[in-house]
């Protein structure tokens, strides 16, 4: 649906689902907060589609890495500010976006961060 023409970084993740309330609250043991999730689904519901609607996300600039022994662990991204992905709709479709919520843990290096979106 989508042709990657550019990445300025080239770091992502296809591994983790989107996080959400229940994982700041379980895995975080931090007062539950919106997390990717709640985001996306609130943001396509106008279009009638629901959580079990959505496939995981394309996690742009995640830096997800695969130890030799299959374990799966988040390090500090990879990305700087001012990288970016750009891509071209092959076909129209909805595309929703979440600046990742997590601010905690290394997903963000413990701080969330800014995201611009342009859309020509």
């Amino acid at each position: 649906m989508l042709t990657i023409m550019e990445d300025a970084c080239g770091v992502h993740d296809l591994l983790y689902p989107p996080c959400s309330r229940w994982v700041f609250e379980h895995r975080y043991k931090i007062p539950a907060h919106y997390g990717c999730m709640e985001n996306l689904t609130g943001s396509l519901k106008q279009y009638g589609l629901m959580k079990d609607d959505l496939p995981d996300p394309f996690n742009i600039f995640e830096n997800s890495q695969v130890s030799p022994d299959w374990r799966m662990s988040i390090q500090d991204p990879a990305s700087k500010a001012g990288d970016f992905v750009e891509m071209r709709a092959e076909t129209d479709c909805v595309v929703a976006v979440s600046a990742c919520a997590v601010d905690v843990g290394h997903t963000n290096a413990g701080c969330c961060k800014p995201l611009e979106v342009t859309i020509t």
